[in-house]
Formats: structure tokens, C-alpha cells, sequence
């Protein structure tokens, strides 16, 4: 765990160093949500949707498995075209 000293501006505002930006991928009207437990004040970024996007998603998936999708899929389809 690394930890950031942050300074609190007269108004409240935490300025957050570049370094821990960077990590977090903060920047300017970046959301975060903030959580308080107990004395602690916890931060999590909500991801853009850029963010979201630039993820590769992959699944695994075995011949069989494959193969049994894309069957359900089909009749799926056939299903509609019949009504």
C-alpha cells in the first residue's frame, strides 16, 4: 500500500500529488466517489466511459461451450423470424 501526503486547501479541496493522479488516472472532472469509515476517508475513481472502452475484454470459452452459444443463439434468432 502506498501512502501520499495531501494538502487541504482553505475551502476543503485535497490537492492530490502528480505522481498519485497519474496512478489513479485522475484528472481535471475526473468522478470519485468518497466514503467515509470510521475516521477514514476512502476514495475510489469511477471510471469514464473512455476508460471503460480502452479495457480489452476477453473470455475463455472451450470448443463445447462455443458451440452450445452459439446453437441457444440460432434458435434465439429462428424464434423471432417465426413471429
Amino acid at each position: 500500500m502506498e501512502k501520499y501526503k495531501v494538502r487541504v486547501g482553505k475551502k476543503g479541496e485535497l490537492y492530490l500529488p502528480k505522481a498519485l493522479r497519474q496512478k489513479t488516472r485522475i484528472k481535471a472532472d475526473s468522478e470519485v466517489e468518497v466514503r467515509i469509515e470510521g475516521d477514514k476517508i476512502i476514495i475510489n475513481v469511477i471510471p469514464s466511459l473512455e476508460d471503460l472502452l480502452a479495457k480489452k475484454k476477453t473470455v475463455k470459452l472451450s470448443p463445447q461451450e462455443f458451440e452450445e452459444i452459439s446453437e441457444e443463439i440460432q434458435r434465439e434468432i429462428e424464434g423471432q423470424n417465426t413471429t
